[in-house]
């Protein structure tokens, strides 16, 4: 559920990928526990957790607003000359 939400938060390419693979992951650990392979269950989880903390450095990294005109008009001039937003604010453009 957890991944699901974050895949929504950050819809990016790999961050689709990742919940795929996470789910897969799920299903392994469940699989592994039901036939009895320790190592694969254990493998398979250790697998997922990882995977878990890529989407939710994702999810905390991923901006949802474009810099544009309507948003903050200094900082889409500073992106369009290649600067980023910082630059902007410490030039005070913005």
């Amino acid at each position: 559920m957890i991944v699901s939400m974050c895949a929504i938060r950050a819809p990016t390419d790999f961050a689709t990928a990742c919940t795929i693979f996470a789910m897969i992951m799920r299903i392994v650990v469940v699989f592994g526990y039901y036939c009895n392979k320790k190592t694969v269950f254990i493998g398979a989880g250790a697998i997922e957790v990882f995977i878990n903390f890529l989407l939710l450095v994702i999810a905390m990294s991923y901006s949802q607003h474009k810099i544009d005109e309507t948003f903050e008009p200094a900082a889409a001039d500073a992106a369009k000359a290649g600067a980023t937003a910082a630059d902007a604010v410490g030039k005070k453009l913005i």
